[in-house]
């Protein structure tokens, strides 16, 4: 029961602390990072907080109170935040090309502040709808075909990158006389490949969406190819 006292008894002497004061305020600060720069804020308060940011890397450094060598500089990023007494903040930051990061700083009763993120959910949800959507069969009609392989340096392109790729298949067409060799890049050749297919043989995937390039031992011969979207 004195516990329970005790904080009714904190959280009404905050309330009253805090009735008709001005300078008894949550106030945001959005830090544009695009060049290097310095701010020096005057409030007085014991907590601050990186509520957003362009992505995890951006981040400032802060100190509190006193902007000399004997006090150390904390460095902030997107949902970061340290409770800590201070009459005034002194931030400074390297250049971070087109990021920004938002600052809530507020002064007094940091026990009265709820935050409540549930950006961690979001992004997983968006995360997990990826990994559905490419694991999931399609009926969307895909690319299939053949296509002639040179025997020459840098081979032929069987085909070219797709974002929306759920899985690759390629063959070397039973009647060729020469063997396939397969690559990521036009410097594929039979020594540089992933894989060498006989006459007849198949290589497939289900994760990779970028360029597949062949290499013929016979000029022209022919690889068959089906890529689902």
């Amino acid at each position: 029961m004195s516990r329970l006292t005790d904080l009714i008894d904190r959280s009404t002497q905050a309330i009253d602390f805090f009735k008709g004061r001005s300078n008894a305020l949550l106030k945001k600060y959005v830090i544009d990072l695009n060049a290097a720069g310095s701010k020096e804020i005057n409030l007085a308060g014991n907590f601050i907080y990186a509520i957003d940011g362009t992505d995890s890397m951006a981040n400032i450094d802060v100190r509190f109170s006193r902007n000399d060598a004997d006090v150390d500089a904390y460095n902030l990023v997107k949902s970061l935040g340290v409770t800590h007494p201070f009459d005034k903040l002194y931030l400074s930051w390297s250049a971070q090309a087109s990021k920004t990061l938002t600052l809530w700083i507020g002064n007094l009763a940091p026990d009265l502040l709820s935050v409540i993120d549930n950006r961690s959910n979001v992004a997983s949800d968006v995360l997990l709808t990826a990994i559905l959507a490419q694991l999931t069969g399609t009926v969307t009609a895909g690319n299939f075909g053949t296509v002639q392989v040179l025997a020459a340096a840098g081979g032929t392109i069987i085909r070219p990158a797709l974002a929306t790729r759920k899985s690759l298949i390629i063959q070397n067409l039973p009647e060729n006389t020469g063997n396939l060799y397969l690559g990521y890049a036009n410097t594929v050749s039979a020594t540089i490949c992933f894989v060498c297919l006989a006459p007849g043989q198949s290589w497939s995937c289900d994760d990779y969406l970028g360029d597949v390039y062949g290499i013929q031992t016979v000029n022209l011969d022919r690889a068959a190819y089906g890529e689902a979207i």
